[in-house]
């Protein structure tokens, strides 16, 4: 299945397809491996390892930002980890979360005699040694690079911090940490020299309290149910959070967290519903969020439909349904996979997409 979409640079579009990264030549439409999976011969293989293209293990890679800096960023959603992507190599790096050294890989074996070397013999319980391609284990902290831990990232957006050329690599991610129910950011500084990744990574909480809730309010005071899906705005001041079946909206630094469009589902189950934002409705919305480049529009993927929010000032406007159909029945929608114009066309669980001016791609 395929999750986030990272729109042409390059002439490339990055797709992250359950335990791999796939890119398309935006012309030709040629489909390749740049990271994770295994050789061609054989099936994608689960797992975590830093290496090179794909040698690489990913476990879910949900969200794939371009940099623009000759770097991906992913959320690796099972492994709770942000992997660091170079594209010309296909080199891959951990930028935040660390390997779970507290239990056994899948791939493990007998204690080695004391004649016998083993790398890692001394980072695993003692029953087993390890090949070293550890999973990684959730957790919520914040701290520098490989301190950090996260549970299940499920997408990512990039602002740059330096404007004075486009390939420089310092910059913001912000991401939907999304059973920890938080916004944090990873702020990136260039040191070409003194890491492995080349950036030193600083990761703190954004917004987000340790209750599920629905609650508006400033950093820890708001709270989040399932926050799947982040956008900001080309001057890096809001944020857009897909939760659950609200669209929230995120003052950046501040944190200061306000519905931006949905309400809660009432007794009478799942709806979809056009309107002025708080009184629109949603089903249920998969982590395709999208923002035009000129902030007028915001659009999100429901479970079989294609919303539009417009924008005014970082104010809500109206919900409207471009493309496919939303009638609600008890358990969400029934969708379908269908060509068409508008609500003609069907969906079921678009899960990314990217706005380019006013064109949108799934």
């Amino acid at each position: 299945m395929a999750h986030g979409v990272a729109t042409c640079r390059f002439l490339h579009v990055f797709v992250g397809v359950l335990l791999l990264l796939r890119g398309t030549t935006c012309s030709v439409g040629i489909v390749e491996t740049i990271a994770g999976g295994g050789d061609e011969r054989s099936s994608p293989e689960a797992g975590y390892l830093d290496a090179h293209a794909t040698s690489a293990r990913f476990d879910s890679p949900r969200g794939v930002v371009d940099s623009g800096s000759g770097y991906l960023y992913v959320t690796d959603s099972n492994n709770h980890k942000i992997r660091q992507v170079n594209i010309i190599n296909g080199e891959v790096t951990t930028l935040a979360g660390a390997p779970d050294k507290s239990r056994c890989s899948e791939n493990t074996w007998p204690v080695p005699s004391v004649d016998e070397v083993n790398p890692c013999s001394n980072d695993v319980p003692d029953n087993c040694v390890s090949n070293c391609e550890y999973t990684g284990y959730e957790g919520y902290v914040d701290g520098e690079g490989d301190v950090a831990r996260f549970n299940t990232p499920s997408s990512a957006a990039w602002v740059p911090t330096t404007v004075e050329t486009s390939f420089s690599r310092n910059g913001i991610l912000y991401v939907a940490d999304t059973v920890n129910r938080k916004i944090r950011s990873l702020v990136l500084v260039e040191q070409n020299s003194t890491t492995a990744a080349g950036v030193t990574v600083s990761v703190s909480t954004v917004a987000g309290s340790d209750s599920a809730g629905e609650a508006d309010g400033t950093g820890k005071l708001a709270s989040f149910t399932s926050p799947n899906g982040v956008a900001v705005n080309p001057g890096g001041t809001l944020a857009y959070v897909m939760d659950g079946v609200l669209v929230r909206q995120v003052s950046l630094p501040a944190g200061v967290v306000y519905t931006l469009a949905g309400r809660p589902h009432g007794p009478s189950g799942y709806d979809s519903l056009d309107g002025d934002g708080t009184s629109a409705a949603f089903i249920r919305l998969m982590g395709g969020l999208a923002l035009t480049p000129d902030n007028r529009f915001l659009f999100v993927t429901e479970q079989c439909s294609i919303r539009r929010i417009e924008l005014s000032n970082g104010l809500p406007g109206m919900v409207s349904t471009i493309a496919g159909f939303s009638e609600s029945n008890h358990w969400g929608c029934d969708g379908g996979h269908l060509d068409g114009t508008g609500t003609e066309a069907l969906f079921y669980n678009p899960t990314g997409s990217r706005a380019v001016t006013e064109a949108l791609s799934v």
